[in-house]
């Protein structure tokens, strides 16, 4: 999904090629909820929330391009409902493991970015259809 994705911003938001990246973003979203209800899945990316954001967030943009505004909405509320749950985990985290700040493995981002990324799903719906 994400080679078609670039390569249909390289070619103007080359609509063909935008259409085959959303398609490969789905297949994507269906084969990890099918991972998901069976259960039997090893595949770390099944449970790696930036992995889901990214995925729905360019679901969201496409959509959005496509001037499919309900269903981009509807992407962008779940990239805002993702970054919400690791920003409320990473605060357990840092409740329970004060040190947690000095370790290798900490969040990737801090609060400032976060919030940054949650900014950019907050979506205007145009409620007049694009001129041509």
């Amino acid at each position: 999904g994400l080679a078609f994705h670039l390569q249909a911003i390289k070619q103007n938001n080359d609509s063909t090629l935008l259409s085959k990246a959303r398609d490969m973003y789905r297949l994507s979203q269906a084969i990890l909820r099918e991972a998901n209800q069976k259960k039997k899945s090893s595949s770390k990316l099944l449970h790696k929330h930036y992995f889901h954001v990214a995925l729905l967030n360019n679901l969201g943009q496409i959509c959005y391009e496509f001037v499919e505004y309900a269903e981009s909405r509807h992407y962008f509320q779940n990239v805002e409902a993702n970054l919400l749950h690791i920003m409320s985990r990473e605060s357990k985290r840092m409740k329970k493991n004060p040190s947690r700040k000095s370790q290798k493995n900490h969040q990737p981002f801090d609060a400032a970015d976060m919030f940054g990324m949650m900014s950019n799903t907050l979506v205007d719906i145009p409620n007049a259809a694009p001129c041509a």
